[in-house]
């Protein structure tokens, strides 16, 4: 999952468990649509999941595209007052500024009986920051994670190149 699915997928506030949804990958762009980055939201599902139609029933929706012909793309604009307060800090990769109420409404510190990882990069949680120091690496008062790569956030980017060792993901707990 991107870290557009793990951090801004509560702003479309989607009324279908995400298990059963269908949804393949969530995007922060689209190589397509050159204004895109930070924009939207695009929820790549399989097009013959039954939620499609439910998911198209969301107030953000706004248009939808087939990437492939077993592949529907959805597209949710994003309102202004979230872009400057969840996803502009999101971009700047400062997660520990966005709205401590929309962290609390959105995700709990534990997640089936684990820590939860998305909680804790938007907490800035200190057990993340010893996991980089046990590595050799000092991110001082940094944030614990990297911000957002365009070549994963970004549906069909081909560059990995902006690739950072402090992309901190589930994986690495």
């Amino acid at each position: 999952m991107t870290l557009t699915g793990c951090i801004l997928l509560p702003l479309l506030n989607l009324r279908i468990p995400f298990e059963s949804s269908g949804i393949k990958g969530v995007y922060l762009g689209d190589k397509n649509y050159e204004d895109s980055w930070g924009n939207y939201i695009y929820l790549l599902i399989d097009a013959n999941n039954a939620s499609v139609e439910t998911l198209k029933q969301n107030n953000l929706y706004i248009d939808y595209y087939y990437p492939s012909p077993t592949e529907i793309m959805l597209i949710y604009k994003i309102t202004n007052e979230d872009k400057l307060s969840i996803v502009r800090p999101f971009l700047e990769g400062k997660y520990s500024t966005i709205p401590k109420d929309y962290v609390d409404r959105n995700f709990t510190k534990f997640l089936n009986g684990n820590l939860n990882t998305t909680y804790a990069i938007l907490t800035k949680a200190v057990y993340i920051k010893k996991f980089w120091e046990e590595r050799g690496i000092d991110i001082g008062d940094n944030e614990v994670c990297s911000k957002p790569k365009k070549g994963l956030e970004i549906y069909g980017y081909e560059e990995d190149s902006d690739y950072s060792p402090y992309y901190f993901t589930n994986e690495h707990i």
